[in-house]
């Protein structure tokens, strides 16, 4: 006898971003986040659900990522020095997004 999968439904974990920080090139979705010595490093990634203004991340980013949101239309290129500024997300947008109030 062969086993299929399992019974227990498998939770994920992805990371909410804001929409406005995700940028296309061609076909492939990215973002620039906050690299060594307040450098930024571009990240590919594969989106998941849209929630509000926020917008899960199926992979490509982990949970110690510091994704550039405000000015991310001033980074002209990978390894670009920024100024960063740590803003928190808003709470209005976190709390619609843990309801599971989906915008897809």
């Amino acid at each position: 006898m062969r086993e299929f999968g399992s019974a227990v439904p498998r939770t994920r974990t992805r990371s909410l971003i804001d929409d406005k920080a995700i940028l296309a090139d061609q076909d492939r979705r990215y973002v620039y986040a906050l690299g060594p010595n307040d450098k930024a490093i571009r990240k590919d990634v594969r989106l998941g659900n849209k929630f509000g203004d926020l917008r899960a991340i199926a992979s490509g980013l982990t949970s110690s990522d510091k994704v550039i949101v405000d000015g991310v239309q001033r980074v002209f290129y990978p390894g670009m020095p920024v100024k960063p500024k740590f803003v928190p997300m808003e709470k209005q947008s976190v709390a619609m997004a843990a309801s599971g109030v989906s915008a897809k």
